[in-house]
């Protein structure tokens, strides 16, 4: 699907990945012109998830909802997305009481 995605011409703006296997973000999703990424359900864990969020400067929806997330810290990249409004870190393996303060 990695590539797949390189092949997508004009803009994309919503990327569904959920139950996909997906074990790291990959610099092919970070597309500028996503409104939405939907990772859930992967197998995603805190090194997966560090990433270049900078690159997704529109991202308004980010779904990372039931993967192996357990610390707070690999997210922290997150607070350059000032567009971002809706976010979902649920059935992970940390309760993310404190994720407010990402944004």
């Amino acid at each position: 699907w990695e590539e797949k995605i390189h092949k997508v011409k004009g803009q994309l703006y919503f990327l569904s990945l959920a139950h996909s296997d997906v074990t790291e973000i990959l610099p092919s999703f970070m597309i500028s012109s996503l409104l939405a990424l939907d990772l859930s359900y992967n197998n995603l864990n805190d090194t997966g998830v560090e990433t270049q969020w900078y690159r997704l400067t529109n991202l308004h929806y980010l779904d990372l909802q039931g993967n192996n997330i357990t610390g707070i810290h690999c997210l922290s990249g997150i607070r350059c997305l000032t567009k971002l409004s809706w976010l979902s870190l649920k059935d992970n393996h940390r309760s993310f009481k404190n994720y407010r303060s990402l944004v």
